[in-house]
């Protein structure tokens, strides 16, 4: 039984350090999270923006930048991210807490992506790192 164990651990040793560093990127993330998540100005005009896209018209313009430049211009950021964040919007039933649990996980999500690839392309211990 222990060479087995051991027989494992040695095989499976990468995936077991990734995996450990996983629960730790989870813990790390969701500990006291209603206490630590940060919901500024800038994250509610995009929902205000994103929310306004299935009241209102559709704008190919994007959110106007809250400055505007020195000849009295506006500027506008793309409109691609307030289209993406529409569908987490409709499917949150437009909670800010639950948006950002979706990011949280996306963020996760990212990681193991990236380790994944990187493990395919240069080894599986490049892409631990």
């Amino acid at each position: 039984m222990k060479k087995s164990l051991r027989i494992f651990l040695k095989k499976y040793q990468i995936e077991l350090v990734f995996f450990l560093l996983l629960v730790i990127a989870v813990v790390v993330r969701f500990y006291n999270y209603e206490s630590r998540i940060v919901f500024d100005s800038e994250q509610a005009r995009s929902l205000i923006v994103s929310g306004n896209y299935v009241k209102d018209k559709f704008s190919l313009l994007g959110q106007e930048y809250f400055r505007s430049t020195s000849s009295g211009h506006k500027l506008f950021s793309g409109a691609i991210f307030s289209y993406l964040l529409l569908p987490i919007q409709l499917l949150a039933n437009y909670d800010a807490y639950k948006i950002t649990q979706f990011f949280t996980l996306l963020n996760l999500f990212s990681g193991i992506i990236l380790f994944i690839v990187a493990s395919k392309l240069w080894g599986k211990k490049v892409g631990l790192m």
